[in-house]
């Protein structure tokens, strides 16, 4: 990714600071996923936006089923993707009745137009899922009513398919529906805050931590056989880790 670790926002910087890490020499994968798992997505102008969450959720938790989006009343159409996976993207479906199951809020971003779903449950599980934060706002054609949802994209908007159709021989993307900041509910019963980090990612961190130490000093070839050993078992459960965040 293009940032340097100065350019971090500052709750990763400090996260990979206490860790001993530098962002520049992150592998592609977990350089998402301690920005993803941090509470972080990006705007389509490479800016960093913050994520909330409710209930004490992790990011590994904000996914909408599919259950849940049938239950709002919102139309979900079917996509075959290449590996003969069916997705589903919402094509029918107000902005109230999205926000309605929603476990996220996202805070203020450039917007840029677009017509794609709010919802979806694809994606490419080989690939580097990109995570971009992206605003869906409309006024319906027949109430008149204004709708503004947030979503975060595992995919270039580039190149998914429009709310209401599919793309032949192409992956689908994951899209999580968040609140705009600002239209998030607010009581006594909900408390909107950064998400606590994950477990894996924590993991992970350590290990890369404790590998870069190793580097820094003499070890004996067992010593190094082992390491080894427990960063390629490390490596191979998280190289598709963020989409791993969304059964």
């Amino acid at each position: 990714m293009n940032y340097t670790h100065a350019q971090l926002p500052e709750r990763v910087q400090t996260r990979l600071n206490q860790f001993g890490l530098i962002f520049d020499e992150l592998s592609g994968y977990l350089q998402r996923a301690v920005i993803w798992d941090s509470g972080f997505a990006i705007d389509l102008f490479d800016n960093f936006v913050a994520t909330k969450t409710s209930a004490n959720r992790t990011m590994a938790e904000i996914s909408i089923a599919k259950s849940d989006v049938d239950a709002t009343g919102c139309t979900a159409t079917p996509c075959v993707q290449p590996n003969v996976f069916v997705f589903y993207h919402t094509e029918i479906c107000t902005g109230n009745q999205m926000l309605s199951v929603v476990k996220c809020v996202l805070a203020e971003f450039k917007l840029k137009g677009n017509k794609v779903s709010m919802w979806a449950s694809g994606g490419d599980y080989t690939g580097a899922p990109a995570m971009h934060a992206v605003g869906h706002v409309w006024t319906d054609p027949k109430s008149g009513v204004n709708n503004s949802v947030r979503a975060i994209h595992t995919q270039d908007i580039e190149q998914t398919a429009s709310w209401s159709e599919c793309l032949k021989d192409a992956y689908g993307t994951m899209v999580i529906p968040c609140y705009p900041q600002g239209m998030e509910p607010t009581s006594t019963d909900i408390t909107w805050a950064d998400p606590p980090f994950g477990n894996l990612v924590t993991q992970w961190l350590t290990e890369n931590s404790m590998l870069k130490a190793q580097q820094q000093k003499p070890q004996s070839t067992g010593n190094e056989e082992t390491s080894n050993t427990s960063s390629t078992t490390l490596t191979v459960a998280v190289s598709s880790y963020c989409y791993s965040l969304f059964p």
